[in-house]
């Protein structure tokens, strides 16, 4: 009888994890730059996810971009396989000539994780292609999108509520003027709200 009920409660708790509630966060393609004798010259290119918890394995995300009010392309996929977290205080030492650079990364607020992410070499739709074009040395733009834990292969355009079953995420984005003009996104998992907020830049 007392082997039934741990074999029980094992099934329990291994029922209970699978369904982990997504990550959510912010995606950035961070080219860096040096001005040698005021030219400008490309040198590294970091492409980042910032989350408000700790990875504990291996992830696919998504990036939203927005379009009209409460709908968005989407970009998939993306994957975070180094699970060991990015200092930011590294990067800022280690790019400390590219003012713009530094002026996003310290602008990214609400995440208290960062990892390095790379295109998914298994899956990818049209808009993750688009984004593409836009990465590499010598092609990089900056830009930071909202991103979350979720496979969307689809072209089409999806609106709130998302489905990530069994729970219901909604993104909100709203813009706040100001010397620095910024772009907060807003997510909310199962009634759960998660902030993040970001320095308005193109692609944003």
């Amino acid at each position: 009888m007392m082997k039934k009920i741990l074999v029980y409660f094992a099934v329990l708790y291994t029922s209970c994890n699978v369904h982990a509630e997504p990550m959510v966060g912010v995606y950035a393609n961070l080219p860096v730059y040096n001005y040698p004798a005021g030219v400008m010259k490309p040198v590294a290119s970091e492409m980042l996810i910032f989350t408000a918890k700790k990875l504990d394995s291996a992830a696919t995300f998504s990036v939203f971009q927005s379009q009209e009010k409460g709908t968005f392309n989407v970009a998939c996929c993306f994957d975070v396989v180094d699970l060991n977290a990015v200092s930011i205080d590294k990067l800022l030492k280690k790019y400390y000539f590219d003012i713009s650079f530094s002026e996003l990364l310290k602008g990214i607020k609400g995440y208290q994780y960062a990892y390095n992410v790379r295109y998914s070499k298994q899956a990818g739709n049209k808009w993750q292609k688009i984004l593409m074009q836009s990465y590499g040395l010598e092609s990089s733009i900056p830009y930071v999108m909202p991103t979350a834990e979720i496979k969307i292969l689809s072209d089409d355009v999806v609106k709130n509520p998302i489905s990530i079953e069994p729970f219901k995420l909604e993104l909100a984005e709203k813009y706040i003027r100001g010397s620095v003009n910024r772009e907060n996104y807003h997510f909310t998992i199962n009634g759960q709200k998660i902030n993040f907020s970001v320095p308005l830049q193109t692609g944003g």
